[in-house]
């Protein structure tokens, strides 16, 4: 069995039941071709990046499916040829990331460490290798404070130079005005 994502968008001028049903309708359509829909991710109704067929809002559902090769040729003509479908998008999962997915392979399906809060995120570590309690990452955590006050000085010192230019081509002017006899 191989791995596929399908993400489908349906047309925005359906009310929420449409919306639901097509849904429905999609995961008999890949039941009935042999498939096993894993997950259905249903994002609801979502303004496009840009206009389709003169549609400003569709429904976004994204499939997770595991099927035969070619099995999912007749989900895809179907959809192709639903008024009420946008758009439609199926790819077939590299194998790597449908073990990641817990897709395919014997293991348990991963935690989702990356989806972490920020704060969790950017908290310092508890410890480092070489046996630091961590006393020093608060210093570190001021470090970038302390780089964006020296930031407007910098503009400062900008500004003023450009205020001495300013005042050079100036004096340079009118050192050649004289030099000229005017």
């Amino acid at each position: 069995m191989r791995a596929y994502e399908l993400m489908t968008i349906a047309s925005g001028d359906l009310d929420d039941a449409g919306f639901n049903a097509k849904a429905d309708w999609v995961e008999e359509l890949a039941i009935e071709a042999g498939a096993d829909v894993v997950t259905t991710d249903k994002w609801g109704r979502r303004r496009l990046a840009y206009e389709i067929d003169h549609k400003l809002e569709g429904y976004y559902t994204v499939y997770e499916i595991l099927a035969e090769g070619g099995a999912l040729d007749g989900l895809e003509r179907s959809i192709r040829l639903d008024d009420d479908m946008v758009r439609h998008k199926l790819i077939r999962l590299p194998d790597h990331e449908a073990e990641r997915r817990g897709l395919i392979g014997d293991g348990p399906r991963p935690e989702k460490s990356a989806t972490a809060p920020p704060e969790a995120r950017n908290a310092p570590a508890a410890s480092s290798e070489d046996g630091d309690d961590g006393a020093d990452a608060p210093a570190a955590a001021t470090e970038p404070e302390a780089s964006t006050d020296e930031a407007p000085v910098a503009e400062a010192s900008t500004d003023e130079a450009s205020a001495d230019e300013a005042g050079t081509d100036e004096a340079t002017t009118e050192e050649a005005e004289t030099e000229n006899g005017e």
